[in-house]
């Protein structure tokens, strides 16, 4: 068995969007969003040491919340989470194919008293 799955998941790495999702990660490797994302850590910090010696936090918030609407509207973001989304997907459905007719040949109903 364990083979078989060996050969499911080689088949996977070969399939489109499993090669479209890891050149999307890569991506996110990028200098520019990492700084982008050092800022928004960096923004998150300040909102929390703002909440926690119970100081002014709007300002700090307003700050996290315009650096998060860059990072997700950054291409390289939505291009990760479009390919992540496809993948899941596909995995899902692979899932559903492997393990219907699993489920429809073993009796699995639980004994209640």
């Amino acid at each position: 068995m364990e083979e078989i799955i060996e050969k499911l998941v080689l088949a996977i790495k070969q399939e489109e969007c499993y090669q479209q999702f890891i050149l999307k990660e890569k991506q996110l490797q990028d200098s520019q969003l990492q700084l982008l994302l050092k800022e928004y850590q960096a923004s998150l910090e300040q909102y929390e040491l703002a909440r926690r010696y119970k100081q002014d936090e709007k300002q700090a918030k307003e700050v996290v919340k315009q650096i998060k609407e860059k990072v997700s509207k950054h291409p390289y973001i939505q291009e990760y989470y479009d390919a992540y989304y496809l993948l899941e997907e596909h995995l899902q459905q692979i899932t559903n194919i492997v393990f219907k007719d699993i489920s429809d040949e073993l009796k699995t109903t639980k004994f209640h008293l």
